[in-house]
């Protein structure tokens, strides 16, 4: 970031409890440039970290960077540019993998074309898989935190992603969605392998009925269900494949059968319900 093409930003590192080098190597670089702000804060996860930048951020725009990924050198430059043109309150851009593997992999359908998009239409693509829920892919003007007060949501540390992102896609005017992978994401095998605990798997239900009250529009929207459908999964594959918790995942079969009641599962996702039927209620 500090090398990249447009050099008029603000780089707040927020150290929640980390155990390595990390305060001595930011201190450094903060002693000999400016533009790096360092702020310890213990240990109490991403929300609570990310909110924290928020509220010490000054410049007209916000984005988030995860500690293990970089952006590439003419992202910040780009990104403004398109906010420069456009009248538009958030840019959606794409990301490649540190590693070359497929991009598909972690989002499951192509990028839409360069474009403006109504909030509607963005959510569209959200729920088709077109763009993910990773809150690093964004970029947002910052009034939108400093005047609607949206922010992550406290004690929620898995999918808090999601439910920022669908709050504020749903009260902005259009998003752009620009066509070009400007992040790099690291993938981290020994982080893939890693199961989210019992705790961190409730938290993240909690962000799913979060994201169930926001949605106010066609109950039948069969995008939007599938899309929940898929998050539920996430959630149930973790807890039959690493935890196997029964009860809890019971519990998130039955919600999951209950939150699309009013809906027809395509064939694929009947399969799944089948099998977990047989796992969960035998």
């Amino acid at each position: 970031m500090l090398s990249g093409t447009y050099d008029n930003i603000e780089i707040i590192v927020v150290d929640d409890g980390s155990y390595d080098n990390t305060a001595t190597l930011v201190r450094e670089i903060a002693k000999h440039d400016e533009r790096v702000k360092y702020h310890y804060k213990s240990n109490s996860g991403p929300s609570s970290a990310r909110n924290h930048g928020l509220s010490l951020a000054r410049g007209n725009y916000v984005m988030f960077v995860d500690a293990d990924d970089r952006l590439k050198p003419e992202a910040l430059e780009t990104i403004l540019g398109v906010f420069d043109i456009y009248d538009c309150e958030v840019v959606s851009f794409d990301f490649e993998t540190s590693d070359g593997s497929c991009r598909e992999s972690i989002v499951t359908a192509p990028f839409p074309p360069s474009g403006l998009r109504t909030a509607r239409d963005f959510l569209h693509l959200l729920y088709a898989g077109r763009t993910g829920n990773f809150i690093w892919s964004y970029c947002f003007k910052r009034e939108l935190f400093s005047l609607k007060s949206y922010k992550f949501p406290d004690g929620i540390n898995l999918m808090e992603d999601a439910v920022l992102v669908n709050q504020i896609a749903r009260n902005v005017e259009s998003v752009y969605m620009l066509d070009e992978p400007l992040y790099v994401y690291t993938v981290d095998e020994a982080s893939l392998s890693r199961s989210p605990s019992i705790a961190r798997l409730k938290e993240g239900m909690e962000a799913l009925s979060l994201i169930e009250n926001l949605n106010t529009g066609d109950p039948e929207d069969s995008m939007y269900h599938s899309y929940m459908f898929n998050m539920y999964m996430y959630i149930i594959w973790s807890i039959s494949h690493r935890i196997k918790d029964y009860r809890f995942g019971k519990r998130v079969y039955e919600r999951l059968v209950k939150h699309n009641a009013c809906i027809s599962f395509n064939h694929k996702q009947r399969i799944k319900l089948l099998l977990l039927k047989m796992f969960y209620l035998h």
